[in-house]
Parts: C-alpha cells; sequence; structure tokens
C-alpha cells in the first residue's frame, strides 16, 4: 500500500507453513559419543513480516522491515532418540527479526549503503553435555557499510573503488552455541567494466 503521497509504501505478510521429515542431528552418548541422524516427523512456521520501503529523493532511499515468527516442532518420527519435544521451539529460529538500511546514490555513480540487521533471541543446543541441553541464545544488532566510488569513469573500462566494513562496531556473538561470529572486517577492492566489442 503506497503511503505519504506516493513517498513511501509498506506491505505485510502472513505466513502459515508445515514441514514434513526435517533431519536433525542427534548427538551420541558414551563410550564413543558417535553421533546419527534423527526425524522431526513435522513441524510448523508461523508468522508475519512488515516492510517499509521509501521512494528516492535526492539520491536518497531506505528500507526496514521485522519478522515476527513461531516454529515449532509438531511431530516426533517413532524411535527419535533427540531432544527435542513436540511443542518446542525449531533450533536458531529467532521469534523476532529486523532490519533496517539507508542507501544513497550519486549523480556521478558513487552509492553507499547503510544496514542494521537484528537477530532476537533463539534456542540452540549445547553439544558440550550429554544429553545436550537446551540453551537460549541473546539477541544481537550489527550494523555493516558498503560503498562504490568511481576513479576512472571515460574509456571503454570505468574504474572504481570499493569498500565494505562488515561488523562496523566489532561485536561479539555467536549465531551457532560456542562458535563466534566473525568480529569487524574491512574489505577494499576495486571493480573494472571492461566493455567487449
Amino acid at each position: 500500500q503506497d503511503i505519504l503521497r506516493g513517498l513511501a509504501a509498506i506491505s505485510a505478510t502472513y505466513f502459515d507453513q508445515s514441514f514434513d521429515e526435517l533431519i536433525e542431528y542427534v548427538p551420541g552418548g558414551p563410550p564413543n559419543f558417535k553421533g546419527t541422524y534423527g526425524n522431526l516427523r513435522g513441524a510448523t512456521s508461523r508468522g508475519m513480516e512488515v516492510e517499509l520501503r521509501t521512494a528516492a529523493q535526492r539520491g536518497w532511499s531506505g528500507r526496514a522491515s521485522v519478522t515476527w515468527l513461531r516454529a515449532v516442532v509438531s511431530e516426533l518420527a517413532p524411535g527419535y532418540t533427540g531432544t527435542a519435544r513436540v511443542g518446542d521451539e525449531l533450533l536458531r529460529r529467532p521469534r523476532k527479526t529486523g532490519g533496517l538500511s539507508l542507501l544513497f546514490t550519486g549523480g556521478n555513480g558513487a552509492s553507499s549503503a547503510l544496514s542494521v540487521r537484528h537477530l532476537g533471541k533463539r534456542p540452540d543446543l549445547d553439544f558440550r553435555t550429554f544429553p545436550s541441553k537446551r540453551v537460549t541464545l541473546p539477541g544481537v544488532t550489527v550494523a555493516d557499510l558498503a560503498g562504490m566510488f568511481p576513479l576512472v569513469r571515460s574509456g571503454r573500462a570505468p574504474i572504481a573503488l570499493t569498500l565494505r566494513v562488515d561488523n562496523i562496531f566489532d561485536k561479539r556473538f555467536q549465531e551457532v552455541f560456542n562458535f563466534d561470529a566473525p568480529g569487524r572486517r574491512i574489505l577494499l577492492g576495486g571493480r573494472i567494466e571492461a566493455l567487449l566489442r
């Protein structure tokens, strides 16, 4: 739906999904702790996403979105030996996620984008223990920056400088329990658009 006389648009999506036979890793016990795989006979994923987009104004545009999710186990296969129970939330599916992006495109071909993403609390397993205990990973908000700056615009091979900074504020967090996500990364590069004739 367009709003603010066409300056922005808002949309909402509701989803209701059912999954059959999801494969899950099941850690093994002593003496060798050899793991295996089991089937989550059924699972459901229901939620809503709301998105707001702005029209470009003097090179600036933006986008914001938020998603609410409820993903749970609905049925287990006979002989299942894992720790999941009917009604448990699926692993690493956050109840709430969100994002905010601000983009700029200049008349000289330069462009930049600042994005902020939020990952809400989500369940995971601590494989250091047997049986593996369910844990909750805390929510985290991470910011990224990217840009492209033309150096040579004429000729058959325009050249541009590219810059990307992931995790600007060097946030320390885990997307998977006990495995640290990368810290700040700065990537500097070049781009050549060769015109073949």
